[in-house]
């Protein structure tokens, strides 16, 4: 899980230093006409819930290989 955390991390750096993609959400944010907009577009996106747990039987395993 931590290493799955590191990589979505290290792309979301990658998209906001990439001009191309930092521009691209640029836009896509200022299509809203007002900050309400943008609430509730967010709100009815589908929410991703990442678990905070390791599973140390499996880092263990991988170490003693």
């Amino acid at each position: 899980m931590e290493n799955e955390f590191l990589e979505i991390s290290k792309k979301r750096k990658l998209e906001i230093e990439n001009p191309i993609i930092s521009e691209s959400y640029k836009q896509k944010i200022s299509g809203f006409n007002t900050k309400q907009e943008l609430t509730l577009f967010l709100a009815e996106e589908p929410k991703v819930e990442y678990n905070t747990e390791i599973n140390l039987k499996k880092v263990i395993s991988s170490k003693i290989k």
